[in-house]
Formats: structure tokens, sequence, C-alpha cells
């Protein structure tokens, strides 16, 4: 059935509990940041597109962490690992002068960066390597 499918798939290495928690302190960071920024993200770009934009990349980060963590997904992985981090990168870099006019937000987008970083290296040890080439959730 559709819940059998996100059943945990037995045997974790203790890397892939160590993602788990960094990439939600990550998510936690990333939630103040928002909540600080949205005066200023609504300014920019508008309300709708505001709440639009947080709601996509919450769900995409949520979604990655279930792919990996329940899944063993390898493409979530990488997904998360290339294109998703430099997104995040690339949006803290943008506005380093905002954040750092905030003063202690420039803090929390440092945490979160380091907190992703460390999720990410977590799914590139070699216990973590091995187990996404083990045996997978059987597809339906």
């Amino acid at each position: 059935g559709m819940f059998e499918r996100w059943r945990d798939p037995g045997y974790r290495p203790d890397e892939i509990g160590r993602f788990v928690w960094f990439w939600l302190a990550a998510l936690a960071a990333s939630a103040v940041i928002a909540v600080w920024m949205i005066d200023y993200s609504i300014a920019i770009v508008g309300v709708w597109r505001t709440v639009g934009v947080n709601f996509v990349l919450f769900g995409i980060a949520i979604v990655l962490l279930l792919l990996i963590a329940r899944r063993r997904n390898n493409i979530a992985r990488w997904l998360l690992a290339v294109p998703f981090n430099l997104l995040i990168l690339v949006y803290d870099l943008s506005h380093l002068d905002e954040e750092m006019a905030r003063g202690p937000l420039v803090i929390i987008a440092v945490l979160r960066l380091g907190s992703m970083a460390v999720a990410t290296w977590q799914l590139f040890t070699p216990a973590a390597a091995e187990w996404f080439r083990g045996q997978r959730v059987e597809e339906e």
C-alpha cells in the first residue's frame, strides 16, 4: 500500500539520523530568516510571491528530507547536495547586505548554511554511500 512505501527501510547508519537533525535545524533557521525578512521580501516581490516562494522552498526541503531518509533516494540526495544548496547559498549571498543590516540575522543565516553543509556532508560518508547503494524499498 501507499504507507508501506514510506516505511523505515530497516537499518540506517548514524549519518542518516544526523542528516535529519541538521537538516531540521537548517529548516528551523530558515523559518526564522523567512519571518525576519518578510517585510523586505514583501516590499520587493509582494505578498503572494513571498508566500508562494516560501511554501515551495520549504515544501521541496521537506520532500527531499523524506525521500532521502525514508526512501534512500539517491536522486534526491544529489538534488539536495547541489542545486538546492546552491540556491540557498546564492540567496544568502545576494541578500547579504540586507541580512547584515539586521544584525543577528546574519548569524542565523551562517548557522543555516553551516547546518546544511554538515547535513549534506553526512550523506556522502562511506557508510551513507553504501546505504544509498543498498537495497531500496520496492517501488509499487
